[in-house]
């Protein structure tokens, strides 16, 4: 079987993939530095990074983009979360929302081989808190302390460390993903 080698590196990334990919696919971890096209579309930005990786190593394998959406700003900030955190701060967020906020993180998986490109994608509602839960998280982004999944009253973080049979937003883009390789390994084109 060909390994599914999964462009990131985090290793939060990696333990939700392998989690679920394994034991059926060999999940490889590949760290690459990949341009982030600033578009709003988040399907392009997936497909960009996909073909830029692939191009450089000609091999199956996966990348994931993730943005924080809110709904009554058509979606905003989407693909430019960790742009806007960066630009502005939880300060200068804050004084763009509510409190209790309603939003979602969206992942989208793109994965790319010798056939083309196929996407998988992934939400989890909830809604933004205007104030920062918890300590510093070990998170890349910032908004994983303000956003509180549907059902929770604790920050993503905590409530992504903590198990207790939690779903994130690339969890159901993952499962996608092994419907699709299941699938795939079944006509043998995925087998070499």
């Amino acid at each position: 079987m060909k390994p599914i080698n999964v462009i990131t590196s985090s290793e939060i990334k990696m333990k939700e993939f392998k989690a679920v990919l394994l034991p059926e696919f060999n999940v490889v971890p590949y760290d690459m530095e990949l341009i982030e096209p600033q578009l709003a579309d988040q399907y392009a930005v997936t497909a960009y990074k996909a073909k830029e990786a692939y191009s450089k190593i000609q091999q199956p394998l996966c990348v994931d983009d993730f943005g924080l959406y809110i709904p009554r700003y058509n979606n905003f900030p989407g693909t430019l979360t960790g742009l806007v955190f960066k630009t502005l701060g939880y300060d200068g967020f804050f004084k763009l929302i509510d409190d209790k906020e309603p939003a979602y993180y969206k992942s989208v998986i793109a994965y790319i081989d010798e056939n083309g490109i196929q996407f998988f994608d992934g939400i989890l509602k909830g809604h933004i808190n205007c104030q920062i839960l918890g300590e510093a998280s070990m998170f890349k982004y910032p908004c994983n302390n303000i956003f509180i999944p549907e059902g929770s009253n604790k920050p993503y973080a905590e409530v992504y460390l903590s198990g207790d049979g939690f779903r994130s937003h690339r969890r159901p883009a993952l499962e996608k993903l092994k419907k699709f390789l299941l699938q795939l390994s079944t006509t043998n084109a995925f087998n070499s």
